[in-house]
């Protein structure tokens, strides 16, 4: 999506909602070949700052895990389309990042972050209170 749109998606590593127990689980003997291929792939157009936690960055990286599940929407209707997706059943709704002006040649910025608007049923059957 970021290259082909010529921009630049930041991503804040912590934010993205996960399964939980999932976590425990990655551990590095037993990542994926193809999370190995991803982070091959984005050699040169991918920067992961300072402080971005290793395990979110593992798990951005892992290939049954991301990309299908991202969408990107207009600013001014994200907080509706949390709130719409929560309410309509959805196991998780979460924004975590945004897209911003190409940054050369770099298409994806993973940082250390929390999550702006996060709404999850995965831990506890219902969302937290809204903020």
């Amino acid at each position: 999506m970021a290259e082909g749109a010529g921009l630049t998606v930041e991503i804040e590593v912590a934010a993205p909602p996960i399964i939980e127990g999932a976590r425990p689980l990655a551990i590095s003997r037993d990542y994926t070949r193809a999370s190995e291929s991803n982070r091959e792939f984005l050699e040169g157009r991918l920067r992961i700052e300072p402080g971005a936690e290793p395990t979110g960055v593992e798990f951005a990286l892992d290939a049954q895990a991301t990309g299908g599940l991202l969408i990107a929407i207009d600013p001014a209707q994200i907080n509706r389309l949390v709130e719409e997706r929560t309410n309509g059943g959805a196991s998780a709704a979460a924004i975590v990042g945004r897209v911003a002006e190409r940054q050369g040649d770099v298409a994806m910025v993973w940082r250390r972050g929390t999550a702006l608007a996060c709404r999850s049923r995965m831990s506890s059957g219902s969302p937290p209170p809204s903020p």
